[in-house]
């Protein structure tokens, strides 16, 4: 029993350290970059700047709560299996049947996302462009943001992979590789302020911090994704009916979430101009 409890601690342990320290650096970080900003880039490139922060955070409703249902569903399913040797195994009393399932489940996890990225992300792409084009600046806003949507493309599939295989009992290691992501991040964007590069700080931070997430998911779990996707090709069953029954109303109450938070930058963006925008999103920042 006693072996049982310290190993049980170890592990609680190791995921609250690995959490607190990725929420404790956001806490940090973020107050600081909102210090910056204002001795870096102009009033009216602020609105800009977070109004691509702002319409980013459509991909939210992309999403509608999918990574949550993800996380949900995989650690159901992971109660009767085991990590050994970072391979999936069946637990004592379980049957390979299990496995398969979260096979297909990961199979399903991976289609949907990059259904929703192909659908959601050129959408806010054009949103975007279409809004921002109306306004005639003497900088360059088109590049950034189109670099900016596709590096929230990445971050939105990194996402749902570290979803799933934080459900498989990977909090610590889940929770320390969002904080590398929030690092990265935060290093570049403080770089590129500081020599200057106004909205392509944000738009290098965004693409560069997600191509670094993406390939330290892919190595960290290169063998898991391997065994996953070998065994998802021995199976149909179809995840979408249960899945569905949860993300319908689920997702409503996260559309709603961000209509009442995220809408209002671009809004005074649209009605008032950039420099308004920029107060309003610092403000709410």
């Amino acid at each position: 029993f006693q072996k049982h409890y310290d190993c049980i601690m170890k592990m609680i342990k190791s995921d609250f350290f690995n959490t607190a320290l990725n929420h404790g650096f956001k806490l940090i970080s973020g107050p600081c970059l909102l210090l910056l900003l204002p001795f870096y880039i102009s009033q009216e490139m602020q609105g800009y700047w977070f109004s691509f922060i702002s319409l980013s955070a459509l991909s939210v409703l992309a999403d509608m709560g999918f990574t949550v249902i993800i996380l949900q569903f995989t650690a159901h399913e992971f109660a009767f299996l085991r990590l050994r040797k970072n391979f999936f195994r069946p637990n004592k009393n379980s049957h390979d049947f299990i496995l398969i399932k979260l096979a297909a489940l990961f199979k399903f996890s991976i289609k949907w996302s990059f259904k929703l990225a192909i659908i959601s992300f050129p959408l806010i792409m054009v949103l975007g462009y279409s809004l921002f084009i109306e306004k005639k600046v003497g900088f360059d806003w088109k590049t950034p943001w189109f670099l900016f949507v596709f590096g929230a493309l990445i971050n939105f599939l990194n996402n749902v992979f570290l979803s799933f295989f934080e459900g498989c009992d990977n909090v610590s290691l889940t929770q320390r590789l969002r904080f590398y992501n929030s690092f990265f991040y935060f290093v570049i964007l403080f770089i590129c302020l500081l020599l200057n590069g106004g909205l392509y700080s944000l738009a290098f931070a965004m693409l560069f911090s997600s191509l670094i997430s993406s390939i330290m998911v892919v190595f960290t779990f290169k063998r898991q994704i391997a065994q996953l996707y070998r065994l998802s090709k021995k199976t149909n069953y179809n995840w979408f009916s249960e899945f569905w029954t949860y993300f319908k109303s689920y997702g409503l109450s996260v559309a709603i979430g961000f209509i009442t938070v995220q809408i209002y930058t671009p809004l005074v963006f649209n009605y008032f101009g950039s420099i308004s925008a920029g107060k309003v999103g610092l403000t709410m920042s």
